[in-house]
């Protein structure tokens, strides 16, 4: 009897245990996914304060699921100074194996700045943060502009344009004089062989 009492307590336990669901698999980084920010680009290459770029952020999924990434921003740090947000957004989903870029406008100050990426997965009510990736780019100053510079630019400038109107003035102005002499002269007498009339 105790052998019997045994057997149907097994049975009981095998039976419960196939009644209970079976919790899916969350697709997060390790076996079932490989999800991380790849790096970040900056165009163009010569940067200048003041002028418009573009921040390019990578994002990359070696692994057999489609991942969601959350909460992805891009700061900005110059020298110490406190962390300015460049672009962010609140979720985007990486295809398995295949890679996403994000792109960020960005016109930034002179100086050394450091740009930071960062991202989360979820799995299940478990928020992961991604390792962070950053990169180092110089901005350049602006070329300061002289103000004699500006004056000599524009008195060139000035000259061009009398220059223009002037020139052509002064090359008609031998043909007008030709013209107004040939009007005053005293016509030839057909009967003085080419002889003007003696007063």
């Amino acid at each position: 009897m105790r052998g019997g009492a045994a057997w149907l307590a097994v049975l009981a336990l095998a039976a419960l245990a196939l009644a209970l669901p079976v919790p899916a698999l969350a697709a997060g980084p390790g076996p079932g996914g490989s999800v991380f920010l790849g790096g970040i680009a900056v165009e163009p290459s010569n940067l200048v304060e003041g002028t418009p770029a573009t921040v390019h952020l990578l994002l990359v999924n070696n692994g057999s699921f489609n991942l969601t990434l959350w909460n992805i921003t891009v700061n900005d740090t110059v020298s110490g100074s406190a962390a300015v947000l460049v672009g962010s957004q609140d979720s985007v989903v990486v295809p398995a194996g295949t890679n996403v870029t994000l792109s960020f406008p960005w016109t930034p100050p002179g100086g050394v700045h450091t740009l930071a990426a960062r991202a989360e997965v979820r799995e299940g009510n478990a928020t992961i943060p991604l390792p962070a990736t950053a990169a180092r780019v110089q901005v350049n100053k602006a070329p300061i502009v002289e103000p004699w510079t500006v004056v000599g630019a524009i008195l060139a400038l000035v000259g061009i344009v009398m220059a223009i109107a002037v020139v052509p003035a002064l090359l008609e102005r031998p043909f007008e004089a030709q013209t107004s002499n040939a009007r005053h002269e005293t016509p030839l007498d057909s009967g003085s062989n080419g002889r003007r009339p003696k007063p």
